[in-house]
C-alpha cells in the first residue's frame, strides 16, 4: 500500500512539475534564511554566556562626553582605573576586582615593526575572572612576574606558526607618556619578554585580548599610565547581592553616581567605543534582532507558499480525493497520504537547504565577521528549533488541506461545484506581499541613511586617503608625498584627512584633534565663520577650531583668544562651520585643528581615473622604498561607513532577504495566477465569443492580483514606516526618506506583481476560444 501512494505520489509530482518545483524551491529557501539566521543568533548568545559560572561579575559603562551632549552610555574605558579599589574599599559588598589596561605596542622581529592590537596589562587575579584554558604555563604566576608574558594560541600561531611558544622570547617597542617641562608626550621604549604562559581560545568568547602582561595593583592608575591607554574594570558581588541593589547604593555616592553596572553575559551586547584594540568584542542586539525577524519572515512567506500551493493542487484533484472517500478510503487514510506527500517535500527541501547552507557558511561568516561551523546548527537550541519548523511545516499545511474534506462536502466535491479558494488563500497572498514590501521599504530608507553617511562630505567618493602606517619609515614617506604632484590624474593634495584622528582631555571634557598642513582649509572647501586659516607664517600655536568649541567655552570673540591645553601655549587663528569627523550616531564635539606632523596624505582623483592613479601611486612607492611594506588607501565614503559596520551589514542583509521574500511570494503568485487562469478557460471562452477583446481579459484576470497588491501596500505602509523611524532615530544626522520614495516602491511591488501573471492572463487571452469550448 505504500508503494502505491509513493508512486501515486511520485506520478502527481510529475503531473505538476510548476507546483513542486516552487513548493521545494520556497521551503529550501525559507529553511536556508531561518536556519542560518537562527544558528547565527544562537552561537551569539552561546558567545555571551561563554563564562556561565560567572554571574556575580560585573563591568561599568558611563556617559561619554565623546558624544556630545547626547545621554548616550557605552561599555569601556571609564578614565581612570582605581574605581574597583575605591568601591571594593567602600562597599563591602564588593569581594573583588580585576583591572585590564591597553597598551600601543608593536612587536619587533628581524629589524621591522609591525603594530599589534590585543596588548594588555592585567591584574594577577584576571583568570578568577576569566576562566582561560591553559595550553602550558601557570597564568597567575606570570602574570606576578615582571618581564614574563601570556599569549594566546591563535596570536603564537600567527607569529611562530606552532603553539608550543613557552621559553620563546619576543622584543617589543611600547608606547609610554612621558613628562617635559611643556606637558606630555608619548615615546616607544624597547623591551623584551618571556612567554611563559599560552591561553588556549580556541573556544569562542568575546574577550579580545592576544598578549597578557602583569599589571601590579600599586601601578594602577599611576597618572602617566592613565593619560596612556584604556582602563577596563571588573568588579565581584557578594553572592547574595543583586547588580539591581548594589548599582543603587553604588550611584547614591557622588564618586559613582554616572557609572552604571554591566553584569558580564550583557557585555557582548553592550556597545563599546568601537575601537578595534577594544578589550571586548560587541555585537549589535539590532542586527540580530532584524536579522532573525526577516528570516522567520521568509519562512512564513515559503510556509504560505507551500499552503496556497498545496490549496491550489487539491482543489484540482478534489474529485478524485472524493470519489476515494465514498469507495472506502478512511480519513486517516487519506490524512496520512497528504502528510506523507508533506513530509517528504520537506525533507527533500531540509536536504537541499542543509548542502547549501554548507556552500554559503563561509561567505555568510565573512560578511557577519562570524565563525559558525555545520555542528553548531544540530546543536542547543538551534536544533529544538529546526524539529519545531519541521513539525510545523508537516503537520499544519496537511491537516488544514484535510479539514476542507469535510462529508458533507461530498456531494459538492463529486459534482465539481467545490472549486471556490477558501479565504486563507487570499489573505495569506495579501500577507506574503506585505511582508516583502514592509521589507523594500526598510531597504530603501537604510540605503539612503547609508549613502548619506558615505556623501555627508561634498565630494567623499573623489577624495583618497593614504596612510604611510605605523611601520612605514618617515623620511620615505617624506619624499612619497613630494613626488605624488608628479602624477597627472592627482587634481589636489593636502595631509590631514578630515576625519577625527584623536581626543585629548582638558578640564573633564573632551576635544577631537585633527593635525593637518596649511593645504587643509582650500582643500576641504571649510567656510570659515570667523578669522582664517593658519599658514606657514602664522605665530607658533596657531589653531582653527569650530563652532562647538565656541559653543563650549562660550568664547564671545574667540579670535585671537589665548589659553593654555595640556601644558601648551595655543591661539585661536579662526573657526570653521561644525563638520562631521566621525560616527554619524554622534553629536559633533569641540574640534581644534593644528598645525602639526599628519602621517595621512589625501589626494583627490577623479573616480574615473582612482585605478590608474592607484596604479601609478603603488609605482613611485616601490621606487620610494622597496624594502617597505605598501601604504593602505580608501576613499573617505569608504572611511564614513567603516564607522558604521554594523550599520552596513545589517542593509547587506536586509536588502538580501527582501529580494529573497519578493522572490518567493512573485513564485507564489505564478502558481496561483497559473490556477486561477486554468479554472476560468471557459469563462474566458465564452467572454471571447461574447465579443470581448484580448486586453479586457488580461485586465480581467490581473485586476484580482492588483487589488491584493494594493492591499497589501495599505497594510505595510504604516509597518515600514514605524520600524524604519525606530531604526533611524539612533542617528544624530539622517537622511529622511520622502512620500515618493514610499509610492515607488508600491508602483515598483505592483509592476512585478502585474508582470508575474500578465504572461499567463496573455497567453489565456489569445488562445482560440473555439479549441477551449470544444476541450471543456
Amino acid at each position: 500500500m505504500k508503494v502505491i501512494q509513493l508512486k501515486m505520489m511520485f506520478r502527481g509530482w510529475m503531473r505538476n512539475k510548476v507546483y513542486t518545483v516552487i513548493s521545494i524551491l520556497s521551503l529550501t529557501v525559507g529553511l536556508v534564511c531561518s536556519v542560518l539566521m537562527a544558528g547565527f543568533v544562537t552561537n551569539e548568545y552561546r558567545i555571551a554566556n561563554v563564562i556561565s559560572d560567572n554571574d556575580q561579575w560585573y563591568s561599568f559603562k558611563s556617559k561619554s562626553e565623546f558624544y556630545g551632549d547626547s545621554e548616550r552610555e557605552i561599555f569601556g574605558s571609564i578614565g581612570t582605573g582605581s574605581v574597583g579599589g575605591l568601591l571594593q574599599s567602600r562597599f563591602p559588598e564588593v569581594t573583588d576586582f580585576c583591572v585590564f589596561h591597553s597598551c600601543v605596542a608593536k612587536i619587533n622581529k628581524e629589524g621591522r615593526t609591525v603594530s599589534v592590537n590585543g596588548f594588555f596589562e592585567v591584574t594577577a587575579n584576571m583568570e578568577k575572572l576569566c576562566k582561560p584554558r591553559l595550553l602550558g604555563g601557570d597564568l597567575r604566576q606570570t602574570l606576578s612576574r615582571p618581564g614574563e608574558i601570556a599569549v594566546t594560541r591563535s596570536f603564537a600561531l600567527g607569529i611562530f606558526g606552532r603553539d608550543n611558544v613557552i621559553g620563546e622570547r619576543l622584543r617589543f617597542d611600547i608606547s609610554k607618556a612621558v613628562r617635559v617641562a611643556n606637558g606630555l608626550y608619548t615615546e616607544f621604549f624597547d623591551e623584551t619578554y618571556t612567554i611563559t604562559a599560552v591561553i588556549d581560545d580556541s573556544e569562542r568568547g568575546f574577550f579580545n585580548y592576544k598578549i597578557l602582561k602583569g599589571l601590579p595593583e600599586k601601578e594602577i592608575d599611576v597618572n602617566l599610565k592613565s593619560w596612556q591607554g584604556f582602563y577596563y574594570t571588573f568588579v565581584q558581588l557578594d553572592k547574595d547581592v543583586t547588580g539591581k541593589a548594589f548599582e543603587k547604593k553604588m550611584r547614591a555616592d557622588s564618586a559613582f553616581h554616572e557609572l552604571s553596572l554591566v553584569p558580564l553575559k550583557e557585555i557582548y551586547f553592550t556597545p563599546g567605543s568601537g575601537n578595534d584594540d577594544d578589550l571586548t568584542l560587541s555585537r549589535s542586539p539590532m542586527l540580530m534582532y532584524v536579522g532573525i525577524s526577516i528570516a522567520l519572515a521568509v519562512l512564513i512567506i515559503a510556509c504560505f507558499n507551500y499552503i496556497n500551493l498545496g490549496m491550489t493542487r487539491t482543489l484540482q484533484r478534489l474529485r478524485n480525493t472524493g470519489q476515494q472517500m465514498i469507495f472506502g478510503a478512511s480519513k486517516q487514510q487519506m490524512r496520512m497520504h497528504l502528510m506523507t506527500e508533506t513530509g517528504v517535500q520537506v525533507f527533500l527541501a531540509l536536504g537541499i537547504a542543509l548542502l547549501l547552507i554548507w556552500k554559503l557558511l563561509p561567505r555568510f561568516n565573512a560578511l557577519f565577521e562570524s565563525r559558525l561551523i555545520m555542528p553548531d546548527f544540530f546543536s542547543g537550541i538551534t536544533l529544538w528549533l529546526l524539529l519545531v519548523i519541521l513539525l510545523f511545516m508537516i503537520l499544519f499545511p496537511s491537516l488544514y488541506i484535510f479539514s476542507r474534506l469535510g462529508e458533507e462536502h461530498l456531494s459538492r466535491i463529486l459534482k465539481q461545484e467545490y472549486s471556490r479558494r477558501p479565504r486563507l488563500v487570499t489573505s495569506m497572498v495579501v500577507a506574503q506581499f506585505a511582508v516583502s514590501i514592509v521589507l523594500l521599504l526598510f531597504v530603501v530608507n537604510v540605503h539612503r541613511q547609508m549613502d548619506f553617511i558615505a556623501h555627508n562630505r561634498p565630494g567623499a567618493e573623489s577624495i583618497l586617503l593614504l596612510d604611510e602606517g605605523e611601520s612605514a619609515d618617515e623620511q620615505a614617506w617624506n619624499v612619497f608625498c613630494e613626488k605624488l604632484n608628479t602624477i597627472p590624474e592627482i587634481e589636489k593634495m593636502t595631509k590631514g584627512s578630515g576625519l577625527a584622528e584623536g581626543a585629548v582631555s582638558n578640564n573633564d571634557w573632551f576635544v577631537s584633534i585633527i593635525n593637518c598642513d596649511e593645504n587643509y582649509f582650500d582643500f576641504y572647501n571649510l567656510q570659515f565663520i570667523a578669522g582664517g586659516p593658519f599658514t606657514a607664517r602664522s605665530p607658533k600655536g596657531s589653531v582653527v577650531v569650530n563652532e562647538m568649541f565656541v559653543k563650549k567655552w562660550n568664547l564671545k570673540e574667540p579670535v585671537g583668544y589665548n589659553f593654555d591645553f595640556n601644558g601648551e601655549n595655543r591661539t585661536i587663528c579662526g573657526v570653521v562651520h561644525d563638520f562631521i569627523i566621525e560616527d554619524l550616531t554622534r553629536a559633533i564635539t569641540p574640534l581644534m585643528i593644528i598645525p602639526e606632523y599628519a602621517w595621512i596624505s589625501v589626494v583627490k582623483v577623479a573616480p574615473e581615473n582612482q585605478k590608474a592613479a592607484i596604479g601609478k601611486m603603488v609605482a613611485l612607492w616601490k621606487e620610494v622604498a622597496p624594502d617597505q611594506p605598501l601604504f593602505s588607501w580608501e576613499t573617505m565614503s569608504d572611511a564614513y561607513l567603516a564607522f558604521h559596520r554594523d550599520e552596513q551589514k545589517m542593509m547587506q542583509m536586509v536588502s538580501v532577504f527582501a529580494w529573497i521574500s519578493l522572490i518567493l511570494t512573485c513564485l507564489g503568485l505564478f502558481g496561483l495566477a497559473w490556477y486561477s487562469v486554468e479554472n476560468r478557460m471557459k469563462e474566458i471562452a465564452l467572454r471571447k465569443v461574447s465579443g470581448a477583446t484580448e486586453s479586457q481579459v488580461v485586465g480581467l484576470l490581473c485586476n484580482r492580483f492588483m487589488k491584493w497588491i494594493m492591499i497589501a501596500f495599505l497594510i505595510a505602509l504604516p509597518i515600514a514606516f514605524y520600524f524604519t523611524q525606530e531604526w533611524i532615530k539612533h542617528f544624530i544626522y539622517r537622511q529622511e526618506a520622502t512620500v515618493w520614495h514610499y509610492i515607488g516602491v508600491g508602483v515598483f511591488a505592483l509592476g512585478i506583481g502585474v508582470l508575474t501573471v500578465i504572461w499567463q492572463s496573455w497567453r489565456a487571452a489569445v488562445r482560440n476560444p473555439v479549441d477551449t469550448l470544444k476541450r471543456e
